[in-house]
């Protein structure tokens, strides 16, 4: 799985998707985390198009991490300062993954605690 798809780039920015594990278990009412993020809406879709994974497209296999919840995808927009090297820019880009990371799941928990709970 890619961690992030580099997209376009304007005015200083550049848009980035983000690929985020999510995470195992399940949330407080005994709902999968998966089936939280799919069924609740939060993720499950992707914004790529299909292809091979290259080039700003999206694998099968990722789309099918995406659909069944395991993966979430976000995107951004970040500052890629001009004249890094291709270490600094994987090592800014890792930084940015890790910061989407914890917002991911600071919405997976604010967003989908309670999801799924049922009262008869």
């Amino acid at each position: 799985m890619a961690r992030c798809h580099v997209l376009t780039a304007a005015n200083g920015l550049t848009t980035v998707v983000f690929h985020i594990a999510v995470p195992a278990g399940n949330n407080a009412v005994g709902t999968p985390w998966p089936e939280v993020v799919v069924n609740s809406g939060i993720g499950g879709t992707t914004i790529l198009p299909s292809g091979d994974g290259q080039g700003g497209t999206i694998s099968a296999a990722e789309v099918a991490q995406i659909e069944n919840g395991t993966i979430f995808e976000t995107q951004d927009r970040i500052s890629m300062p001009e004249g890094m090297t291709g270490a600094q820019a994987n090592a800014h880009l890792d930084a940015h993954h890790a910061a989407k990371t914890e917002e991911a799941q600071t919405l997976f928990e604010e967003r989908g605690r309670y999801f799924g709970y049922t009262r008869v």
